[in-house]
């Protein structure tokens, strides 16, 4: 993940394969789960994924599929249904765009036409953009308790 700008991690289940990262080079596969990635990610950024999210619930109201911060250095994360399987998409670079299939899916299409299928609609996708968005917004206002 260092050598690669991530924009996404996604389920994909074949050939040995438990995962998929969309990155700015391509698609690199992975035998580790997309939880077992997400949760080394957030380790080497001094949490666990349960730790990121429960900050993200007890900061804002958001209770299922919280977006989280992994790094005080701006790195943030939402997550949105797959298309395919029942584990999430974890969508990193926010610079895309988005375009429905009928009756199908959500293609997020990055740079270099790099893309990602996800289940969900205009509304979910947008509902989600703007609670990470707010969530950013207020974890850049909290103070720490030993400055108040």
């Amino acid at each position: 993940m260092k050598e690669n700008i991530v924009y996404a991690i996604a389920p994909y289940y074949m050939g040995g394969y438990s995962s998929v990262l969309i990155t700015e080079k391509g698609k690199l596969l992975s035998k580790k789960s997309v939880h077992e990635i997400m949760n080394r990610f957030c380790i080497m950024n001094g949490s666990t994924l349960d730790g990121c999210i429960r900050a993200t619930r007890e900061t804002t109201s958001y209770v299922k599929n919280p977006p989280i911060m992994l790094s005080a250095k701006g790195l943030y994360a939402m997550q949105l249904p797959s298309f395919e399987y029942k584990e999430a998409v974890w969508i990193f670079n926010l610079n895309f765009l988005s375009l429905k299939v009928d009756n199908g899916p959500m293609r997020i299409i990055f740079q270099n036409n790099h893309y990602i299928e996800v289940d969900a609609s205009v509304e979910k996708l947008q509902r989600n953009l703007w609670k990470l968005l707010e969530m950013k917004h207020l974890f850049n206002q909290i103070a720490p308790d030993y400055l108040k």
